[in-house]
């Protein structure tokens, strides 16, 4: 049984491939996540002006624009949440927290919500 987290947490879901964006939404949605998402650059700056993450995760890769412009765009407006890098390559760029390699799993989408990590750290299944 998956554990929901106990308060709202809010993750940013950034990447210009509907099918990927939206599945990732779903997936951290069913787990208990406030997902808000967008497809280009200037949607995600829009969605800041509006809500504050408590996560970002961000395709590398969004169409004309690279996701580690966006992510100086939001810590220039003061968002230091930890973000993690959508990608097929093997690192992510200095700014981001982690990598999630394309393709990843549900449980991997799963493990970055605080209660399943809270849960991985106490060894109590999440």
């Amino acid at each position: 049984m998956t554990t929901q987290p106990s308060t709202p947490f809010t993750v940013f879901v950034i990447d210009d491939d509907d099918d990927n964006r939206e599945l990732t939404a779903m997936v951290l949605s069913t787990r208990g996540a406030n997902v808000v998402t967008a497809g280009t650059y200037d949607e995600a700056l829009a969605c800041l002006e509006k809500d504050s993450p408590d996560l970002i995760l961000c395709d590398l890769s969004l169409g004309d624009r690279r996701g580690e412009d966006l992510l100086a765009a939001f810590r220039e407006r003061g968002c230091t949440v930890d973000a993690w890098a959508i990608t097929g390559h093997d690192t992510a760029p200095p700014g981001f927290r982690g990598l999630l390699r394309k393709p990843f799993t549900m449980q991997t989408l799963s493990e970055l919500l605080p209660q399943q990590r809270k849960d991985a750290a106490d060894g109590t299944p999440g």
